[in-house]
């Protein structure tokens, strides 16, 4: 499965492998087919990741270099138009600053409470709280509440333009990237507030720390943005670590349809089954499924599971048949030693996680038994969708 190049102008989305992580990148096509803008979606990895690069010639590099020789090839004029960090889990933000070294971000957006970034592990040049000092230095902006898509009541006009929530690139009177939720638990006024009087000098040290631990109890997952692109009758709904939680509070605000019915879902939480649950998929039948997926264990377990990336094809109804093509998940029907599974599909379900290392032996560090693979995937003028690595 080649990297997609389209003859003609396109979209490409690039899913960068990055192992247990997220890292999405989004380049709209030059004038006068588009605005030819740089969008980058969370750039983080917490477990060593061995990246295959296909181009010019195979190699096996770490997820920041992985990171880096993508922004080289696809972003050569070293600008980000929007920089997006969904919440704030290290996973997500922890490669950000040192990926970006050279390179001028015009708008950075955030969920959560600006300290909700202060993170002692994230490190540049040595010191501590990389990501956080890079959002205060680069004037990042809080991405406010914001309601799910809504469009035209059921039954109205056909020449209403639908609204996808808010615009953030505008390519057209309905065409472009939204904002369709982030902070939906509506905690964010309350959990700055806290912040505000923690980091008070006159606020009494028990309060301090008794505030300390309730801010540290905080799950930013439910708090996601979730983003959606749509282009050409194509949709794109990038959903991060949203939850349940996050799925009910669109769900409660959606209108009764989409504007297509051609739609890939990024799916959410690394395809754990904390989301991407029934009402959400049968809602939006997605065509194609992609996973930013590692092979970190969390308590015996590990995502996406296989019972689960099966029901969510079951829900949605429409998953498509694709080229044969290898993915990795956690056999949670293996009992009674589930573990991770590297096998091929023909339905377009496309995890990150790829393949088995052709050089792991059972004396080579477990970390380095898997690889990852960056998937691309173009939209034409046309809306046709192709994907490959």
């Amino acid at each position: 499965m080649a990297i997609p190049v389209p003859p003609g102008p396109h979209a490409r989305v690039i899913f960068v492998g990055v192992g247990q992580g997220d890292c999405t990148l989004i380049i709209f096509p030059d004038p006068p087919h588009g605005t030819g803008e740089v969008v980058l979606i969370d750039c983080g990895s917490t477990k060593g990741a061995r990246c295959l690069i296909t181009t010019p010639t195979q190699e096996v590099v770490d997820a920041l270099t992985n990171v880096k020789r993508l922004l080289a090839t696809f972003v050569p004029r070293k600008t980000i138009d929007y920089l997006f960090i969904s919440h704030a889990d290290e996973d997500h933000y922890n490669l950000l600053v040192r990926a970006l070294d050279g390179f001028t971000v015009k708008s950075a957006y955030y969920t959560g409470v600006l300290e909700d970034y202060q993170n002692g592990r994230d490190k540049s040049g040595g010191l501590p709280n990389a990501t956080y000092r890079w959002l205060q230095a680069n004037g990042a902006q809080p991405l406010p509440n914001s309601l799910a898509f809504s469009g035209p009541p059921a039954g109205g006009g056909t020449g209403v333009p639908w609204q996808y929530g808010q615009p953030i690139v505008r390519l057209g009177t309905d065409e472009g990237l939204y904002a369709v939720a982030a902070n939906a638990t509506g905690t964010y006024a309350t959990r700055k507030a806290k912040w505000e009087k923690f980091l008070a000098p006159a606020t009494d040290p028990h309060e301090k720390t008794r505030l300390r631990k309730e801010l540290e109890r905080y799950d930013p997952n439910p708090d996601s943005a979730v983003l959606a692109l749509v282009y050409k009758k194509a949709v794109m709904v990038f959903a991060a670590d949203s939850t349940v939680v996050t799925e009910d509070f669109i769900l409660a605000n959606w209108a009764p349809r989409l504007p297509s019915a051609n739609v890939t879902l990024k799916m959410g939480h690394h395809g754990s089954d904390t989301s991407s649950r029934e009402r959400w998929i049968k809602l939006i039948k997605p065509q194609r499924l992609t996973v930013s997926s590692g092979t970190k264990s969390f308590n015996g377990s590990g995502i996406p599971k296989i019972s689960h990336l099966e029901q969510v094809k079951t829900w949605s109804g429409v998953v498509q048949p694709a080229e044969p093509h290898e993915y990795t998940y956690f056999d949670d029907r293996a009992a009674p030693n589930p573990s991770f599974l590297v096998d091929q599909t023909d339905r377009a379900v496309f995890t990150s996680q790829l393949m088995v290392n052709p050089d792991w032996t059972s004396t080579t560090p477990d970390d380095e038994r898997f690889i990852c693979g960056t998937w691309h995937l173009t939209l034409d003028a046309a809306g046709n969708v192709m994907i490959g690595y």
